[in-house]
């Protein structure tokens, strides 16, 4: 547990490390994210995406993690133990649709040829309902949708779809400036949409997409909520302490 701690704090540095040695070994990638900047679009080589898997894999969680680009969608794979039963569980992921405002963060992913498969042979209820083919990977959506917890950010799942409303995760949910401050960038650029080429995974922006009369707005709300989280603590006392002494 301590060494998946310092992992997870050492992270951002190695995220940097990574990201400059391999600028270093393609320095063309630096043209091709000017280019995609002028066009609000950030791209993110496929082989950065697998060194975050491969750190992702020292939790212990899952193994073998794959990310193969199907445009405009990708193929994800890994080794997972399913109510302990050693699988290996792949599909072709895409996003349909994103709707980000101040009201949702709604995902809508299209999952195709999921797959799943026993690593081991094992006497387990899951074990059992793969062998005898019961299970219809083809509409993963609907077993989703009869999970027994599914989790609140689920808004929706029926056939090969899956809708998040990341807006209902109870990080967000649960802290009203998180939330403002949510509402305040998508006011500025909001995410437009998701896809890859063979390999990259390309992102999306749309600039001001509530206009300029939501900015004034949600700046003003996000002013509101910060005073009103920092009174009564140290550092509100503090700012208005320093407020008093400028001169008016």
């Amino acid at each position: 547990m301590e060494r998946s701690r310092r992992s997870i704090a050492n992270l951002p540095l190695g995220v940097m490390r990574t990201a400059g040695s391999f600028i270093a070994r393609n320095p063309l990638e630096i043209a091709r994210a000017l280019r995609s900047l002028t066009g609000m679009r950030v791209g993110v080589h496929l082989d950065l995406l697998r060194w975050l898997a491969s750190e992702a894999e020292k939790s212990g969680k899952a193994q073998n993690i794959t990310l193969d680009p199907i445009p405009p969608g990708i193929k994800v794979g890994a080794d997972i133990d399913a109510m302990k039963t050693p699988v290996r569980v792949s599909a072709q992921v895409f996003i349909d649709h994103i709707q980000f405002d101040a009201s949702q963060l709604r995902l809508e992913i299209r999952l195709e040829d999921v797959q799943l498969t026993l690593r081991r042979d094992a006497a387990t209820p899951v074990a059992m309902l793969i062998k005898s083919g019961a299970l219809d990977l083809t509409r993963p959506g609907e077993l989703v949708k009869h999970l027994p917890k599914l989790p609140a950010f689920v808004s929706d799942a029926s056939g090969n779809r899956i809708v998040l409303n990341l807006m209902k995760h109870p990080a967000i949910r649960n802290h009203n400036l998180g939330r403002t401050l949510v509402s305040a960038a998508t006011s500025i650029v909001t995410l437009h949409g998701v896809q890859t080429d063979t390999s990259h995974l390309d992102i999306a922006f749309k600039a001001i997409p509530r206009g300029l009369w939501a900015v004034g707005a949600a700046a003003a709300q996000v002013t509101s909520d910060v005073r009103t989280n920092l009174k009564g603590t140290p550092l509100g006392d503090s700012l208005r302490h320093l407020r008093r002494l400028l001169p008016l």
